[in-house]
């Protein structure tokens, strides 16, 4: 990277070890890193068998801290929480939450467009903050987000943040060679279709003739769709893999194949 006139050494150095890109939040101000580093597998107290302990965790924070991805993503619970109130309440409760200085921004997660659509309409009518962004279910297997959501999204400026964009670990190793604890979990959805083959080993195919890794391609086409997707890691290793990302650069031609492969449009069963 091109040192900046006036700099600090120490920053000029966070500089130069700097791996990801960052990329604007829909028409926000905010401004993340490609990808965003998924929070749901760190954690001193396991809950899932994939979870990292505390130490393995800190050090694979350190690590994608120090490579320049400053963005995660994080709960203090996932699924405990209610899944549904006022929408007057909730919305007034968040722009204060603004206005009080204690967050920048607001983002909603795992809806239904019209339900969107409700909150942003409330808080617009109220004069109160609205979502930048919309973090979703979404990924190559997965693609019922594009129905609706994805084009509420893009025609009203929020960005959006997928959570398992590797499906799970599956679109990230060969067809049966996925090893991975996470990628053995049953899916949320159903059960493993002939259509996930398909994907799984058309993104194998682009993998072997560009020299990526599966997971690089799953991404990639994440990138041509501009999505900011929340991987999850679970190693120093994985987070350079994902740095890796940026030495691609934009050329993702071959991965609009995947496109015209027939796959799954079924909601999510949470919403």
């Amino acid at each position: 990277m091109t040192p900046a006139y006036g700099l600090a050494p120490s920053v000029q150095r966070s500089l130069d070890a700097t791996k990801v890109d960052y990329v604007k939040v829909g028409s926000s101000g905010l401004r993340v890193s490609w990808p965003i580093l998924g929070g749901m597998i760190l954690g001193s107290s396991p809950i899932m068998p994939w979870n990292l302990n505390e130490e393995d965790s800190i050090n694979l924070l350190k690590a994608a801290y120090d490579r320049g991805l400053n963005t995660w993503d994080t709960a203090n619970c996932y699924g405990n929480g209610l899944s549904e109130e006022i929408i007057e309440e909730t919305m007034k409760a968040l722009h204060d939450l603004v206005q009080e200085g204690k967050v920048r921004y607001l983002g909603a997660s795992s809806m239904w467009a019209t339900q969107l659509a409700q909150m942003q309409f409330v808080a617009e009518q109220n004069g109160w903050t609205k979502f930048i962004s919309v973090q979703n279910y979404y990924n190559l297997c997965y693609r019922e987000e594009e129905r609706e959501m994805n084009r509420f999204c893009k025609a009203t400026g929020l960005g959006i943040l997928p959570w398992s964009p590797l499906y799970g670990g599956k679109l990230a190793k060969p067809l049966g060679r996925n090893e991975s604890l996470r990628s053995q979990m049953p899916n949320p959805l159903h059960s493993f279709t002939s259509e996930d083959e398909q994907i799984i080993g058309r993104v194998e195919e682009i993998a072997d003739k560009k020299g990526w890794k599966m997971s690089q391609v799953a991404l990639a086409w994440h990138k041509a769709k501009g999505t900011v997707p929340i991987v999850g890691m679970n190693s120093v290793g994985r987070v350079d893999e994902m740095a890796g990302m940026r030495d691609n650069g934009d050329k993702v031609e071959p991965v609009f194949i995947l496109d015209y492969i027939r796959h799954n449009c079924w909601p999510y069963p949470s919403y």
